[in-house]
C-alpha cells in the first residue's frame, strides 16, 4: 500500500468517534488511535503514512501527544486524516 492509501484505510476504521480512543493505540474491542489504526491497516507501511500525518500537525507536536490532549475532538482527528491525505497523495505517495 502506498502512504495515502493507508491513510484513507485508517481514517475509515476510526470514522465515527465510537471508534477513536486517546491515550492508547489500541482499546478493546475496536477502537484505535491515528497511529493505531495506521498499524492494524499496514504495519509496514505505518511509519511512512505517520510522517504525513506529522507534517501536517504543528511544528514539534507528536501524533500521540496530539491525539491525547483533553480538547481534541474527532472531528479534528478526521480533518487531519484529509489534510494528510491530500499531502501525501500531492506527492504522489
Amino acid at each position: 500500500m502506498k502512504p495515502s492509501e493507508v491513510l484513507l484505510a485508517a481514517k475509515a476504521l476510526i470514522d465515527a468517534p465510537s471508534k477513536w480512543c486517546q491515550g492508547v493505540i489500541h482499546q478493546a474491542p475496536n477502537k484505535y488511535s491515528p497511529l493505531g489504526a495506521m498499524i492494524i491497516v499496514d504495519q509496514p507501511m505505518a511509519f511512512e503514512a505517520s510522517i504525513y500525518f506529522r507534517k501536517v500537525l504543528a511544528p514539534e507536536e507528536e501524533i500521540g501527544t496530539w491525539n491525547d490532549d483533553p480538547v481534541r475532538t474527532h472531528e479534528q482527528v478526521m480533518e487531519t486524516f484529509d489534510r494528510a491525505i491530500a499531502l501525501a497523495e500531492s506527492k504522489g505517495s
